[in-house]
């Protein structure tokens, strides 16, 4: 008879309880840890390439056939953020789209659009987008709700500045 042939069977019914309750726990904990908000942290800041899509919706609100649009890749187009990714920042997408005029010639049409991004809404789980403005075939729209902001004031010379001091 070989060595662990001979090996007793150790059937203990409450240290099996004890392990299943482990178990249990454990998986339960797991289950709750991933119940969570199940948006990435990264997903509430505003990106280029968010912009660059959001621009071709706006833009295909305007086209005269928009089913027949042919937009930039993303990827190509030019973006530039203007500050960084958190809510009430501005996205300038230049890009291009190809499609069909009134007459069905298709034609491109370049376009710069300025996006504000919103921010997150966690109750509708949607990111907030903003049309600042747009110019496109000739012709440019503007938000009425984003009024220019006016310059800031000029800093006076520093020899005015310290007449002040005196």
């Amino acid at each position: 008879m070989r060595k662990w042939d001979r090996v007793k069977s150790s059937h203990d019914p409450a240290r099996e309880a004890g392990m299943r309750r482990i178990i249990i726990t454990a998986i339960t904990l797991i289950w709750l840890g991933g119940c969570g908000d199940d948006t990435p942290a990264t997903a509430k800041t505003g990106s280029t390439n968010d912009a660059c899509y959001m621009a071709q919706k706006f833009v295909s609100g305007r086209l005269k056939a928009p089913a027949t649009a042919d937009f930039q890749p993303c990827r190509e187009a030019s973006m530039s953020p203007q500050s960084d990714g958190l809510a009430g920042a501005r996205y300038s997408v230049f890009s291009y789209v190809d499609s069909q005029n009134g007459f069905g010639a298709k034609i491109r049409n370049n376009y710069l659009a300025v996006l504000q991004y919103e921010g997150y809404d966690q109750s509708k789980r949607q990111y907030g987008w903003s049309l600042v403005s747009l110019a496109m075939e000739g012709q440019t729209w503007t938000n009425p709700n984003f009024a220019a902001q006016p310059p800031p004031a000029p800093i006076p010379p520093a020899t005015e500045r310290r007449a002040k001091k005196q």
